[in-house]
């Protein structure tokens, strides 16, 4: 008996057809509290999360945010920002990586040019070309790099077996420890401790401000959804002259209220309302990006999907790509200024669209 029912065990080992990775032929979006995806995506995707664990193949960027992010699977481009990151997986061109800890394993693979920037980055696998590594302590064990290493931290670790067939650079003032196989060594000048700190601080702060402008952006969805439903409708044909409109529209918005807050001031009896007025204007400033970033993640949406929005999805993507531009040196300030003047646009229109109902 027990010969039998191990006999038909085994056929149904064999008759079950196996679970198989699906192919998706478009740009792939997915946000949850925990995100797993193993599929194949023709294109490019977008996942986001609390935790965003990863193993499928991505024929185009992959986009990761999320507290923590595993990378196991294979992409053509990787951009990752989140708390803590850890790269086991193939990258055929190069990668951007933004966090606190960050760990590229010793089975990763990151083909071409590699930018890091986190506090505290261990790296251990296999890179094809050149390497910037920003963070306070950075640490290079059994790496094999194919090009040039430039690293700019407090404390540096590379060992003995580390190969780097390029140079490594390092500021003259850190504290090093390097192995024996590294022989082409550049000092850089030195790095303060305090721009170090202010650099670390920097990146922090904007993974920061991205977690918890994403939590205000959903709660703004469930407390009040019309209001992203009117950015659908009123910017679904966005072009120069409608970009230049809105933008024009915040410019005043931006100027015009303190000024008169101001006046308000000296005015009899209108303090309270000075002071009100001005509250108001620092929160709108704060939660601004919110809706530059919607903007932004629904023209992508809506060029990149066939589908219904959804509109936390839409968000996070919008809000992903505003914290990659906004760690770029030198792009950084534009994509601030150009994203506040725009939700100021945008918040002026819902101000005077309301003005013109109510009449």
């Amino acid at each position: 008996m027990k010969k039998k029912i191990l006999l038909v065990l085994l056929l149904c080992m064999f008759l079950v057809p196996s679970v198989q990775a699906k192919t998706i032929n478009h740009f792939y979006a997915e946000a949850d509290e925990n995100v797993t995806f193993s599929d194949e995506v023709n294109g490019s995707s977008a996942l986001a999360g609390q935790s965003v664990e990863t193993t499928g193949n991505i024929q185009g960027v992959s986009f990761l945010a999320a507290n923590k992010i595993e990378s196991s699977g294979q992409s053509d481009y990787l951009v990752a920002a989140g708390n803590s990151i850890t790269v086991s997986g193939t990258v055929n061109n190069e990668s951007i990586i933004a966090g606190n800890v960050i760990k590229v394993d010793k089975s990763a693979v990151l083909q071409r040019d590699v930018i890091i920037l986190g506090s505290d980055i261990t790296v251990k696998g296999n890179l094809g070309r050149n390497v910037s590594l920003f963070g306070n302590k950075v640490s290079l064990i059994g790496t094999t790099v194919n090009g040039n290493v430039k690293i700019y931290a407090e404390e540096i670790t590379v060992d003995d077996d580390t190969i780097i067939q390029g140079m490594l650079s390092y500021p003259k003032d850190a504290k090093v420890s390097i192995g024996k196989n590294v022989n082409n060594v550049k000092k850089t000048g030195a790095i303060k401790k305090e721009v170090s700190n202010d650099f670390i601080t920097f990146v922090k702060d904007k993974i920061w401000s991205f977690l918890s402008l994403v939590v205000i952006f959903a709660v703004l969805t469930l407390l009040a959804p019309n209001l992203f439903d009117r950015i659908n409708k009123d910017y679904e044909v966005f072009n120069f002259t409608k970009g230049m409109e809105t933008f024009s529209k915040g410019l005043v918005f931006l100027l015009m209220v303190p000024i008169l807050a101001v006046f308000l001031l000296v005015v009899p009896f209108a303090l309270p309302l000075s002071l009100i007025s001005l509250i108001l204007y620092f929160i709108l400033i704060y939660i601004s990006k919110v809706f530059a970033a919607y903007l932004l993640g629904y023209k992508i949406w809506q060029k990149s999907f066939k589908k219904d929005i959804n509109l936390l999805l839409v968000g996070i993507i919008g809000f992903t790509i505003l914290l990659i531009l906004e760690l770029i040196p030198g792009v950084n300030s534009l994509v601030f200024i150009v994203t506040l003047v725009m939700s100021m646009g945008i918040i002026s229109d819902f101000i005077i669209k309301r003005e013109k109902k109510v009449k």
